[in-house]
């Protein structure tokens, strides 16, 4: 009996099987094969190999045994496979595109390249009993080695897909297949005019996944249908081609996302890893009325002090269509934004939740010139912070940029006179990049080291190296962020990363692995979708800002335009504040179990 491969971490049950084969590759392609097996290995990803028994047996002379993630199932395709005998049975009555490589594109290569339907459908039943955990299954084809050059890329898409194979959560019902080209629209004839004579890269062939529901579907269409268009055009074209077709004539929903033959391939859409927030309750607040303005994103500060609760609540003029297009109120489309005020007050029953007890709108007295020419005015996305014994802001603003830049703004939040003053502009840390719109930079204050009594002021600026600034006097007498320290980040994922919330301390439970003091905040990156998905993630930082451990992806109520800047802890229950849509506010709370800190950095 074919034993499993034994998971590397058992509390992580493998939820995704990966299939491949090199029963396409000659005698000769060994290598091929060994350096793919020492990627699978590398990555320790769960995956079914299937193998001719001579290339098994030159895996074992040279000393290539089993491996913990690694399952070999041995395959003969002239002896297995149904399409394989009766295309060389029909071979005299099939012919290959007449644009190809004729070297390369061989009517047995081409062949070859539809064998994976079989192969998966096989794997299939190998699944259940083997990997009882297992709700996704992948194609991930020998040859992706091919495109692997062993550079920084290579070293990316390596620490991404392990990554991705170790995700809890898929979504339910998924499709995804990377390609270059648009979906072939027009009748099935003029489908199959476009596919029978040339490469037609809608796919690229090398990788796809999906639930198992979906992979069979989509291998029962395989097989409706191929004997069929071979009987009809009595040409034999690359199984991609031949995809690209039954798209077209079945309606088959495809999760299609761009990439190329290179590591794009891997870089599916967050959709399809990013799992719900399970939330404990939420709730939306009274806010006051302002004409023609909605509220969206807050900001929460704690005034360890004073012991209260403190909340800016941004006010835009705008509104977003499902489709991702915005509705002005401004006659000029000017993005104007308010910011309301707030008290929170800690209710004791039934169970610590906050909820504001005042609004009050806070007046805009920067003391910059204000411009109202470019796309928006005022300060956005205001994060508040504490700083020496005063209440601050941090925000973006075009209005008070120079040169129609997007600049930050840093101030005072005066809540007593409902004013936000002082404001400096910051320059970005190299004016030669191209730095025409900084936003999302996090504030973290912390005591100086000679000075206990006194706080120094320190920036989350990027994310992919982690980059960590003080805001300096430069030459010309401008205020400037310095960048003083920089972690490099393997998993690609941290370049769409951008700053969220503020950072709270935060102890771990007496059952986590580790001890000490830390920070803990919230981040998120987009893709553009119509409209646009946003993703969150936690990371952790040490006491010393250097990053420890973060979580996967997650989001709030549905995968779209949910934004989070407001993030505290309250009786070790997280509570967020996020905004739908750039409108319709939510205070949401979930317990800390419910975004696990799983991954190391």
């Amino acid at each position: 009996m074919v034993q499993p491969p034994e998971p590397e971490n058992p509390e992580t049950p493998n939820k995704i099987i990966y299939v491949s084969s090199s029963i396409d590759l000659y005698p000769t392609e060994i290598y091929k094969v060994i350096c793919f097996l020492q990627w699978i290995h590398k990555m320790k990803i769960p995956i079914i190999f299937f193998i001719r028994p001579e290339t098994r047996y030159q895996l074992l002379e040279i000393g290539i045994n089993d491996s913990p993630n690694i399952l070999f199932i041995e395959y003969v395709p002239e002896d297995n496979s149904y399409l394989y005998k009766y295309c060389m049975e029909n071979k005299d009555t099939i012919n290959l595109p007449s644009q190809r490589n004729a070297t390369k594109d061989t009517f047995e290569y081409i062949l070859s390249g539809h064998l994976k339907h079989e192969l998966l459908e096989n794997a299939i039943e190998y699944i259940p009993p083997l990997f009882p955990n297992a709700t996704h299954m992948a194609w991930l084809d020998v040859s992706t080695v091919d495109i692997l050059k062993g550079d920084e890329k290579t070293e990316n898409a390596t620490v991404f897909l392990s990554w991705f194979s170790s995700m809890p959560y898929f979504k339910p019902s998924v499709l995804a297949f990377p390609g270059c080209w648009n979906k072939i629209e027009g009748s099935p004839e003029t489908a199959a005019k476009t596919v029978i004579e040339s490469v037609h890269w809608r796919f690229c062939g090398l990788y796809f996944m999906g639930d198992m529901d979906s992979v069979k579907r989509f291998l029962c269409l395989y097989k409706t249908h191929i004997y069929s268009f071979l009987e009809t055009y009595h040409i034999l074209i690359w199984d991609f081609n031949f995809w690209a077709w039954l798209e077209n004539i079945s309606g088959e929903k495809i999760d299609w996302y761009r990439g190329d033959h290179n590591d794009s391939l891997f870089y599916c859409s967050a959709d399809v890893y990013t799992y719900p927030l399970t939330i404990r309750d939420s709730r939306t607040y009274p806010y006051i009325d302002i004409p023609q303005f909605l509220p969206m994103s807050a900001s929460y500060l704690y005034d360890e002090t004073e012991k209260r609760h403190l909340l800016n609540t941004r006010y835009v003029n705008y509104w977003i269509y499902p489709n991702g297009c915005y509705h002005f109120y401004h006659p000029d489309k000017l993005i104007e934004t308010k910011n309301v005020f707030s008290e929170l007050s800690l209710e004791k029953s039934p169970d610590d939740v906050l909820t504001p007890i005042n609004y009050t709108v806070m007046n805009e007295n920067i003391g910059i010139p204000e411009k109202r020419t470019g796309i928006s005015t005022g300060i956005e996305d205001i994060r508040i912070f504490k700083m020496n014994g005063i209440t601050k802001f941090i925000a973006s603003s075009i209005g008070y940029g120079q040169e129609n830049k997007c600049q930050i703004v840093i101030g005072n939040y005066n809540i007593e006179t409902a004013d936000i003053t002082q404001g400096e502009l910051i320059h970005s840390p190299d004016e030669n990049r191209n730095a025409h719109y900084e936003k999302n930079w996090i504030p973290v204050v912390q005591s100086k080291p000679d000075k206990p009594n006194e706080d120094e002021l320190y920036i989350l600026y990027k994310w992919s190296p982690i980059q960590i600034g003080k805001i300096i006097v430069d030459e010309n007498e401008n205020k400037r962020l310095q960048i003083i320290r920089a972690y490099s980040m393997s998993n690609p994922i941290f370049s769409k990363i951008r700053g969220s919330t503020t950072f709270i301390p935060w102890k771990p439970n007496p059952e986590d692995s580790i001890a000490g003091s830390f920070l803990l905040g919230v981040v998120h990156y987009s893709e553009e979708h119509s409209p646009r998905h946003y993703y969150h993630m936690l990371i952790m930082f040490d006491a010393d800002l250097r990053p420890v451990k973060y979580s996967r992806p997650f989001y709030f109520e549905k995968i779209g335009v949910e934004f989070c800047i407001g993030f505290t802890i309250i009786n070790d229950i997280y509570t967020f504040w996020i905004s739908r849509h750039d409108r319709d506010p939510l205070c949401i709370r979930a317990n800390q179990k419910s975004i696990p800190l799983c991954c190391d950095f």
